[in-house]
């Protein structure tokens, strides 16, 4: 089953806890001194229960310092709790804040991915390498050359031969990985030369192994004098669920040339630029 194109991507959040402490107050108690003063028993009896009288006066007036510190301390630290409540309230608040941030970057991210295109090709003598340089110098994204697992023959001769051979027997050669997500691309471009008036096999089992289901596959090739060879309408067949737009045919001996305009002038007619 063929793989399609586009990623996507990453989320994250962060949460942020805030704890308070509140302190003790320390109450002090003083003892007065007694005085003692010589007279009668009359005497000292009032006097000592005048100096009652002040112990207890002194004794009301420091219960009611306790009682005021101890009311001062509380309202401390009720303030101190609305306050520790206050700043939970906004840490968590800046956590939530935070997490949506987090998760609109996410998204963002995934949609970065999804938008850019995917350059892929199969060159054997160079041309439609370059073609698909150009390309990618226009349109950006990622790039990827399909390497297959046996190298074909370097000689012309050999390898017209060896072509011909894989088009009869209807042979499906392998190519290394990729190292690419289809699914991470919604456009992606093809490119090949044309090798006996059609894609080469190497290219019959990049579309076997890939499915553009949904998708915009742009083709592109070099050829020798036969163009396209109706390969465009063979991607229709092997992909009827995705649109295939109208390709770019450029002859090797124009790649001799800076194809550069025409390149960006057959992109601007997609709306691809």
């Amino acid at each position: 089953m063929r793989s399609a194109i586009y990623i996507a991507c990453a989320f994250a959040s962060s949460i942020f806890f805030a704890s308070c402490s509140s302190s003790d107050s320390n109450q002090e108690t003083q003892t007065p001194a007694n005085s003692l003063t010589a007279g009668s028993e009359s005497g000292q009896s009032g006097s000592e229960s005048g100096q009652s009288g002040s112990e207890s006066g002194q004794s009301g007036s420091e219960s009611g310092q306790s009682g005021s510190e101890s009311g001062q301390s509380g309202s401390e630290s009720g303030q101190s709790g609305s306050e520790s409540g206050q700043s939970g309230s906004e840490s968590g608040q800046s956590g939530s804040e935070s997490g949506q941030s987090g998760s609109e970057s996410g998204q963002s991210g995934s949609d970065d991915t999804e938008s850019k295109p995917l350059v892929v090709y199969f060159s054997w003598s160079g041309n439609t390498e370059k073609l698909a340089n150009l390309i990618h110098d226009k349109v950006g994204g990622d790039i990827v050359k399909i390497v297959p697992t046996v190298a074909y023959p370097t000689v012309y001769e050999e390898l017209a031969d060896y072509a011909k051979d894989e088009r009869d027997q209807g042979k499906r050669p392998a190519y290394n990985d990729l190292n690419v997500n289809m699914d991470d691309y919604k456009v992606v471009f093809v490119g090949y030369p044309i090798w006996w008036y059609t894609l080469p096999m190497i290219m019959y089992t990049f579309f076997d192994n890939n499915d553009f289901t949904g998708k915009t596959v742009v083709p592109f090739n070099t050829h020798l004098g036969s163009g396209d060879g109706g390969t465009y309408d063979k991607i229709k067949e092997f992909e009827p669920n995705a649109t295939v737009l109208k390709g770019l045919p450029i002859s090797g001996s124009d790649m001799n040339n800076d194809q550069s305009e025409r390149v960006e002038n057959w992109l601007r007619d997609l709306n691809l630029i």
